[in-house]
């Protein structure tokens, strides 16, 4: 839809790119179907067309979708973040007793299986995506994921024996 507009109204790429502020490889982006406007963009979209935002969305259902994969996106990265932290602070701890330290060791499993629950479904998102990029990126996640589990029952244990 929008290189048709773009072409409508007899404007390049670049033309287009210097009217929205944005490069003129984000507008091919754009027109390829690799990337969506932002909100900001798309209002642009609809000052320079002459076009209502409903068109712009419904035409482009992309838009919504894409928009609604990058909140979902920065919720499952919050809580991975705070699956670490808490990690990282259940590791430090100082267990004085064998329930405490117990308890520590449950935690720290749960806290793995939320970590590789969160990076399930960062992948669900990522599932048509799914590039060499984002392997490495998972397989990272899964690393950190482990290495921590192991560190935090290292750390457990040898408190234990001194």
């Amino acid at each position: 839809m929008l290189k048709q507009k773009r072409i409508e109204h007899k404007m390049t790429q670049e033309e287009l790119s210097e009217k929205l502020y944005v490069s003129s490889k984000t507008i091919s982006n754009w027109e390829t179907g690799k990337t969506t406007p932002d909100l900001d963009s798309l209002i642009r979209l609809k000052k320079l067309f002459d076009i209502s935002l409903d068109e712009l969305l419904m035409e482009g259902s992309e838009v919504v979708e894409n928009i609604k994969k990058r909140a979902e996106i920065r919720d499952i990265k919050i809580c991975l973040v705070c699956v670490y932290i808490s990690g990282l602070i259940l590791s430090i701890s100082d267990f004085e007793n064998l329930f405490l330290s117990v308890l520590a060791i449950i935690g720290i499993f749960a806290n793995g299986i939320c970590g590789l629950y969160f990076l399930k479904k960062y992948v669900e998102v990522f599932k048509e995506d799914w590039n060499f990029q984002s392997k490495v990126g998972r397989l990272f996640t899964i690393g950190i994921c482990l290495l921590l589990i192991v560190c935090f029952l290292g750390v457990i244990i040898y408190k234990k024996m001194n």
